[in-house]
């Protein structure tokens, strides 16, 4: 042992204990992350194989709303639902989402399983997740296995009693702007019938299914769901962190409407998500067998309960191993920091007290130095946290492949390596800092900070609160214990500054162990490496409980030890994340874009770095700079610079605009255009340059814009092989004013001599000059 510790006889018997502690503190990580990875054996193998055989259909070809891809996707569910006996509500709407100015002719497809038993009024649950893909992606993570798993559950409920309707749909155009939901939530009739939203969909394809967004006032929708599903991976942090993200899905528009609801998703492996590793092979089985037998939980409870009365006080609860879902409301989570903080106090009057009776200066509290160590540990958690933000940025420089990675998902090795090294410079920065301050005032120091986040978080966001709560209340329970042991005689103080007061504060930090540990994981699974420094930060904020605990560690230890970890991982990281990014390498992304203007045609790609296939396809013309003069400055592609080329002209039919209407009224300029794309695009933007906007309809629909002086609109779906609608625009602009529309119809057809493996789309523009 002496090669690990320093060579001191003493402390023989707290080295073995240290070793069995560290040996402990390893074994609840890894049992608590655990305890969150999905299992396969949840469901049947009849169950998964039926799924996954379903997802391989829906997932056979990337379908972005007006593919044929598309079309096939809708043919395939409809015919699938129909031999199962069902009636299949078909939807076909045009709907506008003018928060980013789209819109869509969608197509959603709804099964309902009729109330079949019960007493009172039936409520309706409606179960959501899309089915359509990006143009560049199969959607197999997203959305497709969410809607393989809807049909093998409503086999499954078919036959059983229920005392609500089930309703399912499967929404269209999500991936365009909600536009499926929108159009469900605003024109369908059943809409007006739904009770509660519970809404699938996945930012990746593997990890655990989280329960991350609910509507407010939801202390009812967790107590149901506690007893649903008592192991479901969710805490309210998630919910206050989302609510302030501008991040949507199907289930924004259903809560904006005060329907309650839970929102569920996968979000590990976010490399494949939008891209062409989203597929049905790279699918976990294991997620896909949690996700049904919790889709089947659900809504085998839900169908079951009274739904008159969901929304209640909001609740902060979270997944706890062995207990399933905590939760408490609000108020109960006020009164519980408020009787922490005056603990906190309670403990600081007692501590001075003690010290009055007795002389130990090691144990005596300054309160001056107390309040500095407070600073001291904030400004660490600060410097060593944007440090752990640089190291990634200084690893990609060592490997500049891993800065094309959307995520390095083998970056855990990296993050462990991390976590570990900031973990040792602040143990011994610490062991440095007792040079002027007392090992009390370093741990109250950082007590008094976990007490100010509690009492902020309690204010401005309950659903944080728990994370503070109940670690700070251990750690206090051990002081509590320790004043009170020192209390009979001052030579206890001395007998427990060894292996027994060691055990006590270290024990106390297994709560904080088990709530941060996982919560870490899920923050790096979130954010990616590129946001490093948060999870480091939470790492370090649960050293500031273990002050107590690491000093004497620090103490015993050799300082090369911990060094030794750091290295290993980081090799160990840097081996897994490279294969990984040999097996699954960025995609690239290619775009003709044929200007209105002869001779403004271009090779196009958004990629910062390009591969020697595009290289070579650019030619010695190539130019990184904004496109502008060509896609009109309304276009999101003239937001930034492009690399760009210019190429012979290809056959590319153009958008044609047909004037119907011009007139003046009320000193407006009131213009009628139909647009047809002989092209049958997938999607088409029309743009004003050079006048403002006052009012705007849409096929028949009204927009309203919320930038008129930049107006634009992109339109998915309406332009399907055998079934092409055409756009009719009606605007009323300005009089006298020298305007242009500008029409881009963009296609994924590939040119048949192209040869590529990049993301291919052909965007053709035309323009109408208004005077």
């Amino acid at each position: 042992m002496s090669y690990f510790f320093l060579n001191n006889k003493e402390d023989v018997s707290l080295r073995r204990h240290i070793i069995a502690f560290l040996a402990l503190i390893c074994l609840v990580v890894w049992l608590t992350i655990q305890s969150i990875a999905p299992r396969q054996s949840l469901i049947t193998a009849d169950h998964l194989r039926n799924a996954q055989a379903d997802l391989a259909r829906i997932s056979a070809a990337r379908h972005p709303v007006g593919s044929i891809a598309h079309q096939q996707v809708r043919a395939f569910l409809v015919e699938r639902l129909e031999k199962m006996g069902l009636n299949v509500e078909q939807q076909n709407s045009f709907a506008i989402n003018p928060r980013n100015n789209s819109a869509a002719q969608v197509h959603n497809l709804m099964v309902k399983l009729s109330a079949n038993s019960g007493q009172g009024q039936a409520k309706t649950i409606l179960v959501a997740a899309h089915y359509d893909s990006v143009a560049n992606s199969y959607g197999a993570g997203d959305d497709g296995v969410s809607i393989a798993n809807m049909l093998q559950v409503i086999a499954d409920l078919q036959q059983q009693k229920r005392q609500n309707d089930l309703l399912f749909l499967m929404t269209d155009a999500e991936e365009n702007g909600l536009l499926g939901a929108i159009a469900f939530a605003e024109q369908h009739p059943w809409s007006k019938e739904v009770a509660l939203v519970l809404n699938f969909d996945n930012r990746g394809n593997s990890g655990p299914i989280m329960m991350f967004e609910t509507s407010n006032q939801n202390g009812k929708l967790i107590q149901h769901l506690a007893q649903a599903t008592p192991k479901v991976v969710s805490n309210s942090i998630m919910y206050e962190v989302y609510k302030a993200l501008p991040n949507d899905t199907d289930f924004t528009i259903f809560r904006k409407k005060g329907i309650a609801g839970l929102n569920f998703a996968m979000i590990d492996n976010f490399s494949s998500y939008h891209t062409h590793h989203d597929t049905a092979q790279e699918l976990d089985p294991a997620s896909l067998a949690e996700q049904q037998q919790l889709m089947r939980d659900l809504l085998q409870h839900f169908a079951q309960q009274d739904l008159q009365q969901l929304k209640t006080e909001n609740h902060v609860y979270f997944s706890l191993p062995g207990l399933g879902l905590v939760h408490y409301s609000n108020t109960l989570a006020m009164v519980f920091s408020a009787l922490i903080i005056l603990g906190l106090v309670l403990i600081l009057i007692a501590q001075v007290r003690w010290q009055r009776r007795h002389d130990l200066p090691s144990q005596t509290l300054r309160l001056r130095y107390t309040i500095f160590a407070s600073i001291l540990f904030l400004l660490q958690l600060a410097i060593l946290g944007f440090l752990g933000q640089r190291a990634w940025i200084f690893i990609c420089r060592l490997y500049p492949e891993y800065a094309t990675l959307r995520d390095a998902d083998n970056g855990h090795f990296y993050l462990l390596a991390f976590i570990l090294f900031f973990a040792t410079v602040f143990t011994y920065v610490q062991r440095w800092l007792c040079r002027w301050w007392r090992p009390i005032e370093l741990q109250i120091g950082a007590y008094l900070i976990w007490a100010i986040l509690l009492a902020v978080t309690t204010v401005l966001a309950p659903g944080l609160s728990f994370l503070f709560a109940w670690p700070l209340s251990f750690v206090l329970l051990a002081k509590v214990w320790h004043l009170r042991a020192t209390e009979k005689t001052i030579e206890r103080a001395a007998e427990l500054s060894s292996v027994r007061l060691f055990w006590v504060n270290g024990m106390a930090l297994l709560p904080a162990i088990v709530l941060f540990a996982p919560l870490i994981l899920l923050f790096n699974i979130a954010l990616g490496m590129r946001m490093s420094g948060v999870p480091i930060g939470l790492s370090l904020l649960v050293l500031g409980l273990a002050i107590p605990t690491l000093l004497p560690i620090a103490n015993q230890l050799r300082r090369w030890i911990p060094l030794l970890f750091v290295k290993i991982s980081i090799v160990a990281a840097a081996m897994a994340t490279a294969n990984y990014h040999k097996a699954f390498p960025e995609p690239t992304q290619l775009m003709y874009v044929g200007g209105a203007q002869t001779g403004e045609n271009y090779w196009v790609s958004p990629n910062e770095n390009l591969n020697s296939e595009l290289m070579a396809l650019f030619g010695q013309t190539l130019e990184y700079k904004h496109l502008e003069h060509v896609v009109g400055p309304h276009s999101r592609y003239a937001k930034f610079p492009l690399w760009h080329a210019k190429t012979s002209e290809r056959t590319l039919e153009k958008p044609v605009i047909q004037v119907q209407q011009v007139r003046v009224v009320d000193r407006h300029l009131l213009v009628q255009v139909k647009v047809d794309s002989p092209l049958f695009a997938n999607h088409s933007f029309f743009a004003l340059e050079g006048s403002k906007v006052f009012k705007a309809r849409i096929n028949g629909q009204d927009f309203v814009s919320q930038d008129p002086d930049h107006w634009s609109i992109l339109i998915h779906g309406r332009n399907q092989v055998g079934n092409a609608m055409g756009n009719l625009l009606e605007l009323e602009i300005e009089a006298g004013r020298a305007a242009k529309l500008r029409v881009i119809d963009s296609t994924y057809q590939s040119f048949p001599d192209l040869k590529t493996n990049s993301d291919f789309m052909a965007m053709s523009i035309a323009t109408l000059d208004i005077h």
